[in-house]
């Protein structure tokens, strides 16, 4: 290995998004549309919607600052497990979600479009996993689909045998992201789900509400085992939070830690020199990344 004033400085951004429900992540990638990046996004979450709204309202001021910006987000895949009810019980019917997805990252269609492997993808590309939370999901749906157990009543052993498999797939597709092979930038939005000291469910004091225990937020995948190892395969982990309410709420993307809902939630930069503290939610990963890389594609306004 050169020494490290030889290395050069990567220009590939994969990171953490996470925060609450309602905070504006997926809104947040409308910044790096209009500031000329091309977004391709698998969408478990269903709610991309929003980026429409943003980026082709002539009100939008992403739209006064490039028109076109609607045109980078090249490819949505809509993906999700078909449900049925049955006597009050919901299950899937069958699991499509997780196969998908991964094939979408080893050759990339979306009706006549094409955009191959995703390792062949440049540096002015983002690749967007909308979320976590949903595609760990599908990857317990799938798993529950080899075993032929869709449906069925699983006993204690047998769920966390399940649990534990989906981990496995899940842990598999964020070292395969970190992977030095994929050259694209990546982002990962996540929930947020709260574990407690002891790695169990957090207890609140049933007079005051106040945790009874030292709570932490980590992005929420299945189970609770993985989740606080999941950060380490992201060089930058940024939470968006809401701030104050009615005519004064605010939404910020952080790059160092808050306490949300009684619990910490850790955040890290791999530029903390570069980056601030905080950004506004509207330009907020664009202005991160100009921070990071320098300078944004030539696409861009």
């Amino acid at each position: 290995m050169p020494p490290l004033n030889k290395l050069i400085t990567a220009k590939t951004i994969k990171l953490l998004l996470i925060g609450n429900s309602g905070t504006g992540k997926t809104g947040a990638l409308a910044s790096l549309a209009a500031a000329g990046y091309k977004l391709r996004i698998l969408d478990l979450d269903k709610g991309t919607d929003i980026l429409g709204e943003l980026l082709t309202n002539p009100a939008s001021s992403y739209f006064k600052t490039n028109p076109n910006a609607a045109a980078n987000v090249e490819s949505i895949l809509r993906l999700s497990d078909t449900m049925k009810t049955v006597k009050g019980q919901v299950y899937p019917v069958r699991s499509t979600a997780w196969a998908a997805a991964t094939d979408a990252l080893e050759n990339w269609k979306d009706g006549e479009l094409t955009f191959g492997k995703v390792t062949t993808w440049d540096q002015d590309t983002v690749l967007v996993i909308d979320s976590l939370t949903m595609i760990s999901q599908a990857a317990y749906f799938y798993h529950l689909s080899l075993q032929g157990a869709l449906g069925t009543t699983r006993t204690q052993n047998e769920w966390r045998r399940d649990i534990g498999a989906a981990q496995s797939y899940i842990k598999a597709l964020l070292q395969m992201l970190y992977d030095d092979a994929i050259k694209c930038n990546v982002i990962m939005i996540s929930h947020i789900t709260s574990i407690s000291e002891d790695g169990g469910i957090p207890v609140r004091d049933p007079i005051t509400g106040a945790m009874a225990s030292s709570v932490t937020g980590f992005p929420a995948s299945i189970g609770r085992a993985l989740s606080p190892f999941i950060p380490r395969y992201f060089n930058d982990m940024l939470l968006v939070k809401t701030i104050g309410s009615g005519p004064g709420l605010q939404r910020r993307i952080y790059t160092i830690g808050q306490t949300v809902d009684g619990q910490v939630v850790n955040c890290k930069t791999a530029h903390p020199l570069s980056a601030k503290k905080d950004y506004p939610l509207d330009t907020g990963l664009a202005d991160y990344f100009l921070a990071i890389r320098g300078s944004h594609p030539t696409s861009g306004a």
